[in-house]
């Protein structure tokens, strides 16, 4: 894969001139020289712009547009529903209730950061993404026992399904966004 842009070379640590053209092998910028070393093949022709986000990469865009919204939905109901618990008597700890709502507003910019650097097809996009999902991991399984612990004896099972569901489609996306050669090709600026 080709991109056209500065770059600086990791075979040989040369920082490429405006008019060279850096090369994109195994996830290694290359310099042509090194490039011509390392795989043996005659240069390929210049391209300029990186594919289109398409195919499976369209469910995280979706995802990263929608997330805020239903984060933050998510967060108004858990304030209500400690409103209602205290209402009727049961002791729910405001302290609980305030890291509901910072993990919540922390989810919403982290989206947002990362949106950006995946509409913009970031070299980091990747690597923020793998991030992203593993906070969300963390985060649902911080919300499950802290709610199994703090609210009065109820059904858990629909808290530890949901919780299964999201470890489940968050280590699925990480591999995806580790080893997926779309992701590779796409995310190179």
């Amino acid at each position: 894969m080709v991109i056209a842009t500065n770059e600086k070379c990791q075979e040989c640590r040369r920082t490429l001139n405006a008019d060279e053209t850096a090369y994109l092998h195994r996830d290694r910028v290359l310099c042509p020289a090194c490039w011509f070393i390392l795989t043996g093949e005659a240069l390929p022709a210049p391209v300029t712009t990186p594919p289109p986000i398409a195919g499976w990469l369209l469910l995280p865009l979706i995802g990263l547009i929608f997330a805020p919204l239903t984060i933050l939905s998510a967060a108004g109901n858990a304030r209500i529903a400690f409103h209602e618990l205290r209402r009727t008597g049961h002791n729910v700890s405001t302290p609980l209730e305030f890291a509901v709502v910072a993990f919540a507003i922390i989810l919403v910019l982290l989206h947002i950061i990362v949106g950006w650097f995946f509409f913009k097809r970031k070299r980091k996009a990747p690597k923020l993404m793998v991030a992203l999902y593993s906070i969300h991991i963390l985060f649902s399984i911080f919300l499950v026992v802290a709610l199994v612990f703090s609210l009065p004896p109820m059904n858990h099972n629909a808290m530890i399904g949901r919780l299964l569901i999201a470890i489940i489609f968050g280590v699925a996306w990480i591999a995806y966004f580790k080893m997926s050669r779309r992701v590779r090709v796409t995310f190179i600026r």
